[in-house]
């Protein structure tokens, strides 16, 4: 489906009416969630809720702390941001409308959203897992200039598990490249496998 692979950056943005029509509230769900209200797609629940099992079933605990933005949500948030730090450093963090993979309704920040996330068992256990489940972190570290944002080892998309082995083979691990790539050559690979 689109939404798996949809470039989602600084320079490619989603409009500012786009919301995808099946969010369900992870709490409701059976899923934990920081504060009420925490939604992702229903597309993907199965996938989400087999994570949360593997991840109980060895003693460890997902909290899903970020998940769907609508535009305007993401609007104030980063206006927030830049009122606090100003406009270069809330860049290095927080997206501006329309360019956060929040609102596509299949990428989420876990636990404590701080980079000791990373040292923490949940974080080593997304780190190790997550791409089973078809999670892919967004913002590694080192990749900097390429993703456009500092490291965050709390923010995961699903991209599918196929991708995610696609990803770490010819993409050197880098969701963003992935992404760019599917971008440039959709179309044409599209057109090559229909016969």
């Amino acid at each position: 489906p689109w939404y798996q692979l949809v470039l989602v950056d600084r320079q490619h943005e989603l409009s500012s009416d786009y919301a995808p029509d099946d969010l369900v509230d992870l709490r409701r769900e059976g899923l934990d969630t920081s504060r009420p209200h925490e939604k992702m797609r229903r597309v993907i629940l199965s996938e989400l809720r087999a994570m949360n099992r593997a991840a109980r079933r060895d003693g460890v605990r997902l909290l899903f702390s970020s998940c769907y933005r609508s535009w305007i949500y993401q609007r104030d948030l980063f206006q927030h941001y830049v009122n606090q730090d100003g406009l270069a450093v809330a860049e290095q963090y927080s997206a501006r409308p329309g360019q956060s993979q929040h609102q596509l309704g299949t990428a989420a920040d876990f636990g404590s959203i701080t980079p000791e996330f990373a040292e923490t068992r949940e974080g080593r256990w997304m780190a190790a897992h997550a791409e089973e489940f078809g999670f892919s972190l967004s913002y590694p570290k080192g990749e900097e200039r390429v993703t456009g944002y500092i490291w965050e080892p709390w923010h995961y998309r699903y991209i599918g598990a196929a991708a995610c082995r696609v990803q770490k083979k010819w993409f050197g691990d880098v969701q963003q490249y992935l992404l760019e790539f599917n971008n440039a050559h959709a179309a044409e690979l599209k057109k090559s496998m229909i016969r």
